[in-house]
C-alpha cells in the first residue's frame, strides 16, 4: 500500500489539493472514496453493527474495545463530532468495497486521541483493501510508514 501525507496549518489549501486529487482520480475511473473534513455519518444502524462484529473478526485494533451492544449510534446525515462516530463511520464505509483503489482522508487526526492517531492508518492496512491513501492533516501526528511526507506550508508561497 502507497501511503502520501500533506500536513500543515489552517489556509495552507490542504483540502483544495484533495478536492481536486479526488476529482482527477474519479476522471481516470479510479474507485475513490472521499472523507471530507467535515463529515455527516451515512451509515444505518445494521451496517455499523454488522460491519463492526467483521472488523472485530478481522481483529482491527482501533475497534476491539467498542461494546457493539451498548454503543449509541448517530442517525443518518447528522455530523460526527467525536473520534468513537469518525472510526464507525469510516471504517465500516472501507468495509462496504472489495477494493478501493484510492482512498482520500481530511483531517483524520481531528477528534482522535493520540493512541488512535497512531494506530488509524495501521488499521486500514490491515484491512487489506485500499491500495493508496492520501491524508491531509494538521499536524505529522499520524506519520507512521508513509511513504512520502510533505509539510505544505512550504509550498504555499513560492
Amino acid at each position: 500500500m502507497k501511503i502520501k501525507f500533506l500536513y500543515g496549518p489552517n489556509g495552507t489549501g490542504k483540502t483544495k489539493v484533495l478536492e481536486l486529487l479526488n476529482r482527477y482520480f474519479i476522471s481516470k475511473n479510479k474507485k475513490t472514496l472521499f472523507f471530507p473534513a467535515y463529515r455527516t455519518f451515512n451509515l444505518t444502524k445494521e451496517e455499523v453493527i454488522s460491519s463492526l462484529f467483521i472488523l472485530k473478526s478481522m481483529n482491527i485494533e482501533i475497534v476491539k474495545n467498542i461494546n457493539i451492544h451498548n454503543m449509541i449510534i448517530p442517525s443518518f446525515g447528522s455530523y460526527i463530532n467525536n473520534g468513537f462516530e469518525q472510526i464507525i463511520n469510516i471504517f465500516p464505509n472501507i468495509l462496504k468495497h472489495d477494493k478501493i483503489d484510492v482512498l482520500l482522508i481530511d483531517s483524520p487526526e481531528v477528534n482522535l486521541s493520540t493512541y488512535f492517531q497512531s494506530i488509524f492508518i495501521d488499521c486500514i492496512e490491515k484491512m487489506n483493501i485500499v491500495e493508496k491513501i492520501i491524508v491531509v492533516a494538521h499536524s505529522n501526528s499520524i506519520n507512521k510508514n508513509l511513504n512520502y511526507m510533505l509539510d505544505i506550508k512550504f509550498c504555499v508561497n513560492l
